[in-house]
């Protein structure tokens, strides 16, 4: 079974010097916050449309590892527009499901928007990830394995029972 069948969502691809999904990892994520302070303000200098094509040339280059001199090269007006609703689209299916917000997160004093302690306790201690398992996995995908993990435990009811049959393989 595929984990996309499982976690959601469909791969959002962007072609600039070769293919790239797009992927709103952890890793990702921890990078976004440390160029804008945090996701949301990431997220609003992408719907901002002054700062959006800075916005557009800070998520590529942290998705792919390009340069800006390399980014430039394949950015103009019509591939932006389409990068652009690739990054919204990936959003949606990363983020599904996930607050993503700290207790804290209406503190304009807050470094992150999100709490990485409890979430890499969370992730090694209840889910038993490796360290790059954690950085590569998805908002989307951790709330389910937390969830999964809560049902499990007695600490949540299952919002529907699941039976082998109804899983597609």
């Amino acid at each position: 079974m595929k984990e996309s069948a499982v976690f959601g969502g469909k791969p959002v691809y962007i072609m600039l010097d070769k293919v790239y999904a797009v992927r709103f990892n952890f890793n990702v994520i921890y990078a976004l916050e440390q160029c804008f302070g945090s996701m949301s303000a990431a997220l609003n200098e992408l719907l901002d449309a002054n700062k959006a094509v800075a916005a557009v040339i800070v998520f590529i280059q942290i998705l792919t590892g390009l340069d800006i001199k390399k980014i430039n090269k394949f950015l103009n007006v019509n591939r932006y527009n389409e990068i652009l609703e690739a990054i919204k689209t990936a959003i949606d299916r990363d983020f599904n499901g996930f607050g993503g917000k700290s207790k804290n997160d209406d503190d304009e004093n807050e470094e992150h928007s999100n709490d990485w302690d409890v979430l890499f306790y969370i992730s090694k201690i209840k889910l038993q990830m490796s360290i790059d398992d954690f950085w590569s996995c998805t908002p989307a995908k951790f709330n389910k394995l937390y969830y999964f993990w809560r049902v499990e435990n007695g600490l949540e009811k299952p919002e529907q029972e699941i039976f082998m049959g109804d899983v597609e393989y």
